[in-house]
């Protein structure tokens, strides 16, 4: 029976680095030609098939193109045991490079300790652990930056002399200190000096994580727990849960002419489109485009790394883009080929 489970778990690794092989999608040497170069290698380790993960690789496969290295990819659909398998094939095929996608700090830690023991470069995005090499989003300046839209968007709508009655926070604490950041550290304080007169009382905080559920849920409680309040401010961490949830919340509870929403990131069409639909209440998104991921990631990382050059772990900051409805279609994120 042993050797039974042992002859099984040996072809599963097989077909695994089978089909993670299959997933190649740049040929190129490192000058683009095929003189016989070192021929260097980035194998890609996704959360998710769609969304910012589909935009980043999508951003790196151009990227890497450019410069004439190989990519490979594979999806480990939020499921750890698929990630380390993946690493793990990645490594017996002596990859250049691992870089996953991941929110779980454990998991960032068990993919470094592997990819040292083998030789093999990693680097990382979805959380901001800085003794990695890691790319990832300015979270201070993003939540000043959409404060600042909430309150000039408030001041707009009701007049600077208003005074807000309700504050609902959503936040995804299981990414961990980006959310903090962001969230805690950032937004949650501009708008308490902007209206000092606001009570803690005056501000819930909604751990909706990345479940569009669970956020309606909470979001539509959370407004039924105020039913005199006219004059709500919803920032939100993520779009495609605590901002579309937010809406689902406000249509369903006839709310939408007291409150306004504002998020971050783009996921595909499907969840910007109540921004599009009702852009008087969801006033627009902050958006990390898959390039601006890619470019420090080559030019501070991969590339270095590729002429033999010591990098030193810490945190590479990508741009942000403020996108409403009227400037969408400039943006075009990957994510939106696949709808």
């Amino acid at each position: 029976m042993e050797k039974r489970k042992w002859i099984v778990a040996a072809f599963t690794a097989v077909f695994l680095i089978m089909g993670l092989t299959a997933c190649n999608r740049n040929k190129g040497t490192a000058n683009g030609s095929d003189s016989g170069e070192k021929q260097f290698t980035i194998a890609i380790v996704l959360l998710e098939a769609t969304g910012g993960n589909l935009n980043v690789r999508v951003a790196i496969e151009k990227f890497a193109k450019e410069r004439g290295y190989k990519t490979m990819y594979t999806v480990y659909e939020n499921d750890n045991e698929k990630c380390m398998a993946a690493v793990q094939a990645y490594i017996q095929q002596k990859v250049d490079v691992i870089f996953v996608y991941t929110i779980d700090v454990a998991m960032q830690k068990t993919v470094q300790d592997m990819c040292d023991a083998a030789g093999i470069h990693a680097a990382f995005t979805g959380s901001m652990e800085s003794q990695y090499v890691t790319v990832v989003d300015n979270e201070y300046d993003q939540g000043m930056a959409g404060a600042e839209r909430l309150i000039e968007a408030a001041e707009a709508k009701w007049g600077k002399d208003t005074d807000i009655d309700f504050v609902i926070l959503t936040e995804a604490t299981e990414v961990g200190t980006g959310n903090r950041i962001r969230m805690h550290e950032a937004i949650y304080p501009a708008i308490k000096a902007r209206w000092p007169k606001l009570k803690d009382s005056d501000f819930l905080w909604v751990d909706c994580a990345l479940d569009l559920l669970q956020a309606t849920t909470d979001i539509t409680n959370a407004l039924a727990s105020h039913p005199n309040a006219k004059k709500i401010l919803i920032p939100t961490f993520f779009n495609s849960s605590g901002a579309q949830g937010a809406m689902n919340s406000l249509i369903t509870s006839n709310r939408l002419d007291q409150a306004l929403v504002m998020s971050y990131h783009i996921s595909d069409k499907a969840t910007i489109q109540y921004m599009i639909d009702y852009p008087q209440v969801w006033i627009g998104t902050y958006y990390f485009p898959g390039d601006s991921y890619a470019k420090p990631l080559f030019e501070k990382a991969f590339d270095p790394w590729f002429r033999g050059e010591k990098v030193e772990p810490g945190l590479l900051y990508c741009e942000f883009f403020w996108v409403t409805k009227d400037t969408i279609d400039d943006w075009r994120p990957y994510a939106f080929e696949v709808q």
